[in-house]
């Protein structure tokens, strides 16, 4: 009998083959930005800690977390979610965040890294965004 719960998404969906009992391959970094990053769920055990989603790591970049952009300024925050909506890009893609990001800061930005984890306390993502601004490229 397996009790391991911890190897389940949201969506009850095993991370193991179920015949063979043997971890599956699961795309985890994203390479393009219209696609949806994957979702840093605290019920995937792979998110108990930061995981790369879409990316690299560049000492150049800017780096915020999202639940400081709201803290920070939650007027730019909407304004950031009216940029992302109204950009008509998928949500939680590259391209959505950099729609957000522009609005949010009311000048282009490019993102060039997206890492994700789950806050164990309460259950949601985090993520971290790393960017620049299109006038310091």
């Amino acid at each position: 009998m397996r009790n391991d719960y911890d190897n389940y998404d949201a969506a009850g969906r095993s991370s193991y083959d179920d015949d063979q009992w043997v971890r599956r391959p699961e795309v985890l970094v994203e390479t393009r930005r219209d696609r949806q990053l994957a979702y840093p769920s605290y019920t995937d055990a792979r998110f108990k800690k930061m995981q790369t989603l879409f990316g690299k790591e560049d000492k150049e970049f800017r780096y915020e977390y999202d639940d400081r952009l709201i803290m920070w300024d939650y007027d730019a925050h909407e304004r950031g979610i009216e940029g992302g909506k109204s950009s008509n890009k998928i949500e939680r893609s590259v391209d959505w965040i950099e729609a957000y990001l522009s609005a949010y800061y009311e000048k282009p930005v490019v993102v060039g890294f997206v890492e994700g984890m789950a806050n164990l306390s309460s259950g949601f993502p985090v993520y971290v965004y790393g960017f620049k601004f299109k006038e310091e490229i």
